[in-house]
């Protein structure tokens, strides 16, 4: 019996040279490095303890009011004494880039509100004399932070870690056996930079600058005391022992906390 002549179709020759490219492009994948891991990174979780430092410089603004008879001067300060307070942080850290921190932080200090004006007579003025006046009053505070921050990395090593956030929340303030005050809530912007150092898989040393970024509370007090919203910056220093939930048991400091 005579063979009859089968021919390729075009589809049959497409579908082996698919699968030819599949086979090769597998191989080629198969040779190809992987991009080297960040060795000095892994994500995880840790709390830290610490003890900060409340540091507010105060401001005193100044407005002049010019007048052909005469110059009048306001003035009003607000401050806070320094002060020691504890700060407790709950971190996470996706990616290098990408991680958070949950702050809560609590301080007493005496804040100092004054205001005062003045004027003086211009020249030509009989007599040449000024007056003003002048208000001031303390009263001490707790003061309580909540905050949320968005928290990174900078450069790092295996056991020494650079980072920093930057976030908001709020910081609330309850005066200390003054029933004419008034407790008060202000919205406020965190922002810091600090590095860590570990000392064991699971345990760091945490040291860090922190600024708060907010206006000061006037109590609702309306009884001469002068009444204020500066903004003001609260410098909180700190130091902290920070527990990690998760590290490498074969290396040490692959977690790095913010």
């Amino acid at each position: 019996m005579p063979f009859k002549n089968r021919s390729f179709s075009p589809s049959r020759y497409s579908v082996i040279f698919t699968l030819v490219l599949l086979l090769l492009s597998k191989a080629v994948i198969a040779q190809t490095p992987k991009p080297p891991k960040d060795e000095n990174f892994s994500p995880g979780t840790d709390v830290s303890l610490g003890l900060m430092g409340q540091m507010t410089f105060a401001r005193n603004p100044t407005t002049f009011a010019v007048y052909p008879e005469w110059t009048v001067a306001n003035e009003q300060t607000q401050a806070a004494s320094p002060s020691a307070g504890a700060l407790v942080t709950f971190h996470g850290a996706m990616k290098p880039y990408l991680g958070y921190n949950i702050n809560f932080s609590y301080t007493r200090f005496t804040q100092t509100d004054s205001e005062g004006s003045g004027y003086v007579p211009g020249q030509g003025t009989n007599p040449p004399l000024g007056g003003g006046s002048f208000s001031a009053g303390a009263l001490d505070t707790h003061m309580y932070e909540l905050t949320v921050a968005y928290a990174f990395y900078g450069p790092r090593s295996k056991r020494f870690r650079t980072f920093g956030q930057l976030g908001g929340g709020g910081l609330f303030f309850e005066p200390i056996n003054a029933s004419f005050a008034h407790p008060e809530t202000r919205p406020a912007m965190v922002f810091g930079v600090g590095a860590e150092y570990d000392v064991s898989s699971h345990f760091s040393v945490r040291a860090e600058y922190r600024g708060l970024f907010y206006k000061m509370p006037d109590f609702g007090i309306d009884n001469g005391f002068p009444k204020q919203r500066l903004f003001s910056v609260t410098n909180t220093p700190a130091i902290s022992l920070v527990y990690r939930f998760k590290a490498s048991a074969k290396k040490q400091s692959t977690v790095g906390p913010i």
